[in-house]
C-alpha cells in the first residue's frame, strides 16, 4: 500500500520516476491506472450505498397502509375499474417528501381534463385505463389488457399485501443493492479503463509527442503516451473527488491538466536518463 501509495504521488511530480518509467514496458502504467480505477470503483459503491442503507430503516410500510384509505374498494372487471366513493376521489400525498400532491385521482366519469401531472397526481384512473406521470414523461396502461380478470382491493388486502412483503424488503435492499452497487461500480470502472485509455491516445499523447519533437531527447509515440497515461493518474484522482463534491470540468480542461502534469515532468529530466547521445564532431 506503501509503494502504491509512492508511486501515484510520483505520477504527480518526479522527473527522475518519469524518465525511468517511460522506458519501461507499457504494462505498468495501465495496471497502475487499473488498480486505481478499481479503488475509485469501490470508493463510489461505498458512497452509493450509503445513500441505500437508510432507505432500509424507514417506515415505508406503515406509511404505505396509512396512505390507503380506510373505506376505498376498487373493483377491476372485464377491463373496467370502478370504486364505492364519489368520483373524482383523491388519495392525498402523504408517502412522499416530495412530489404531487396527490397519490392517485380515481375520475372514472371524465371529469377532469388533462394528464395525471396536469392535475398535480402521481397516477390519474380513469375507468378504462391509468395514466402514470414520471419526471419527464407520461405512461398509459389500458386496462383491457387484464381481460375479464376481477379484482377487488381493500384495505385489509393492501395489509396483507404489506405483511407479506415486508419481512424480505430489508434482506433485499441491504444485500442486494450492495452486490448491485458493487457490480455496477467495477464494470462503470472497467468501462472507464477502455475509454480513458483509448481518450489519451487521442488528445494528450499526441500533444506530448509533437512538444517532445522539439526537445532532446526526443520521445517515441509510446514514451510520449507512457508519460501521459501516468500523468492522468492524479488527475483522474482529482475529478474523482471534485465529482463526489458535486462538481465536474470539461473534457478539454482534463486534457489540459494532463498534458501539463506530462510537460512539467519530462521539460526538467535530467540529462543521465537520456537514452541517446547527442553525436558530436571531431576534428581529424
Amino acid at each position: 500500500m506503501i509503494n502504491l501509495f509512492n508511486r501515484i504521488r510520483a505520477t504527480i511530480y518526479d522527473p527522475a520516476f518519469y524518465a525511468s518509467a517511460r522506458m519501461k514496458d507499457l504494462s505498468q502504467p495501465i495496471k497502475l491506472t487499473a488498480v486505481v480505477a478499481v479503488i475509485g470503483a469501490l470508493l463510489g459503491a461505498a458512497v452509493m450505498y450509503a445513500f441505500i442503507v437508510p432507505l432500509a430503516f424507514l417506515p415505508v410500510f406503515d406509511k404505505a397502509e396509512a396512505a390507503y384509505p380506510d373505506d376505498l374498494i376498487i373493483k377491476l372487471q372485464n377491463g373496467d375499474v370502478t370504486i364505492n366513493q364519489e368520483e373524482p376521489y383523491y388519495i392525498e400525498n402523504n408517502l412522499f417528501d416530495e412530489g404531487p400532491e396527490h397519490l392517485v385521482i380515481f375520475d372514472g366519469g371524465d371529469t377532469l381534463e388533462g394528464t395525471a401531472s396536469q392535475n398535480d397526481a402521481l397516477v390519474l384512473v380513469k375507468r378504462t385505463h391509468l395514466i402514470a406521470s414520471s419526471d419527464d414523461d407520461e405512461r398509459m396502461i389500458d386496462f383491457k389488457k387484464f381481460g375479464t380478470t376481477t379484482v377487488t382491493i381493500t384495505k385489509e388486502d393492501v395489509r396483507g399485501f404489506l405483511a407479506g412483503v415486508e419481512p424480505y424488503y430489508k434482506p433485499v435492499l441491504l444485500i442486494g443493492g450492495f452486490f448491485a452497487v458493487l457490480v455496477g461500480a467495477l464494470f462503470a470502472g472497467f468501462f472507464w479503463v477502455i475509454f480513458h485509455l483509448i481518450y489519451l491516445v487521442i488528445i494528450p499523447a499526441p500533444a506530448v509527442w509533437i512538444y517532445a519533437r522539439f526537445r532532446t531527447p526526443q520521445l517515441s509515440f509510446k514514451e510520449a503516451y507512457i508519460t501521459v497515461v501516468y500523468a492522468s493518474i492524479p488527475v483522474a484522482i482529482l475529478t474523482f473527488i471534485i465529482g463526489l463534491l458535486g462538481f465536474n470540468w470539461p473534457p478539454f480542461v482534463y486534457s489540459l491538466v494532463v498534458v501539463l502534469i506530462a510537460l512539467i515532468n519530462i521539460a526538467r529530466q535530467p540529462e543521465s536518463t537520456s537514452h541517446e547521445e547527442v553525436p558530436t564532431s571531431s576534428e581529424n
